[in-house]
């Protein structure tokens, strides 16, 4: 029977069985470049496309490494200078230690271990091909994923592109690889970035009612929707950022590493007076009242607690990848900035409350403006 490629995985091929089974196949060219056909077993017996596929890599790379003990090496001087891409993306982790903080560190190093390791890690970074990368993206995609349990956002799977393509970057720029960055040939999958769901002032008062008894979520809800500071801010404020007298408080955009103020709403100044300002405890005390000395922990446990909250009083109905409606902790600073425009706030003070480095940022509230400019036009004598 003839064998059928994969539309999915390069190298793989199978054959339809007439009792329904499927058998597969993979293709390579060996230590002397011969062409090979290698069955790998049938779907009957557990075996998938990708299964074949990674042992197709696993063929490749001790054909590279020569680690296959019927696989002759004839330059061993060849094989000691083998460079692989994980050896290449250890030394880029130990040079962005250097320069960024240490949760982004950690949240790069988890993009890398779960979504690019497993695929080309171990490969010798001279054999990786454009149709390896484009593996990872074809499995991450939610229109191509065998699995979807693994597929990633677009905005998510184009940062690990950019990831794959900036270890590249450092590589050639350390002369650490003298090729072409095969990252660089992939392109990015289109974004939209933008979230069209903020609370109406009726829903943050059923938000503020259903966790006014628990007071680190009511605290957190209540300055992220004074502030418009992300969950990153939010959670970094503390007692001694709050000047009360001025009723201002300082905050700090990890993401932008800048400090700039916000203001304290004058319904909310007795509650943040009485529960910090007269309260005993000290200048160092976080006013988000969570656990854990790293950044990214305490992020993620306000969004685990919010989550079903959310969930339950907007989300119901929606799609998990909904992600232009479904109401999340980001949410909060979206609807900062629409209740600041809804009330025709001018977008260069929106511009600064929100900390935006540029004013394309925030040109998206502008459209939710009522005030056509015909009292401002009546003011001009002329």
């Amino acid at each position: 029977m003839a064998k059928i490629k994969s539309k999915k995985y390069q190298g793989v091929y199978y054959t339809d069985l007439k009792n329904g089974d499927r058998s597969f196949y993979i293709t390579y060219r060996d230590h002397e470049g011969k062409q090979k056909t290698v069955s790998i077993g049938k779907k009957s017996g557990g075996i998938t496309e990708k299964f074949a596929f990674n042992e197709r890599l696993k063929i490749q790379n001790q054909i590279q490494f020569g680690d296959d003990p019927n696989i002759k090496v004839r330059n061993k001087r060849k094989l000691k200078n083998v460079i692989s891409f994980d050896m290449l993306a250890t030394k880029y982790f130990e040079n962005k230690a250097l320069d960024i903080e240490p949760r982004s560190l950690v949240d790069i190093k988890s993009k890398y271990k779960n979504h690019i390791a497993p695929y080309i890690a171990d490969m010798d970074i001279e054999t990786i091909e454009k149709s390896h990368i484009e593996q990872i993206k074809r499995d991450k995609r939610k229109e191509s994923a065998s699995d979807p349990k693994k597929v990633l956002a677009p905005k998510t799977l184009n940062m690990v592109i950019y990831l794959i393509t900036s270890i590249y970057n450092f590589a050639i720029a350390e002369k650490l690889y003298k090729g072409e960055n095969i990252g660089s040939k992939i392109k990015n999958l289109k974004v939209d970035n933008e979230r069209d769901r903020y609370l109406t002032l009726e829903e943050i008062d059923l938000l503020l009612n259903e966790v006014k008894h628990n007071y680190t979520l009511y605290t957190f809800c209540i300055l992220s929707l004074i502030t418009g500071g992300r969950v990153s801010t939010i959670v970094n404020i503390r007692k001694r950022d709050i000047d009360f007298k001025g009723r201002k408080i300082k905050l700090k955009d990890i993401k932008n590493n800048s400090t700039y103020y916000g203001f304290i709403k004058e319904k909310y100044f007795k509650y943040l007076d009485n529960t910090y300002n007269k309260s005993s405890i000290d200048g160092s005390h976080y006013l988000v009242d969570i656990v854990g000395d790293s950044d990214l922990y305490r992020i993620k446990n306000i969004q685990r607690q919010l989550k079903p909250i959310f969930d339950r009083l907007f989300n119901q109905g929606l799609d998990s990848n909904d992600l232009k409606n479904r109401v999340v902790t980001h949410t909060l600073r979206h609807t900062f900035a629409s209740q600041l425009a809804i009330h025709n706030t001018p977008i260069f003070t929106i511009q600064k409350l929100m900390n935006h480095k540029d004013i394309k940022q925030t040109l998206r509230y502008a459209k939710l403006q009522h005030d056509s400019g015909l009292e401002f036009l009546n003011k001009i004598d002329f």
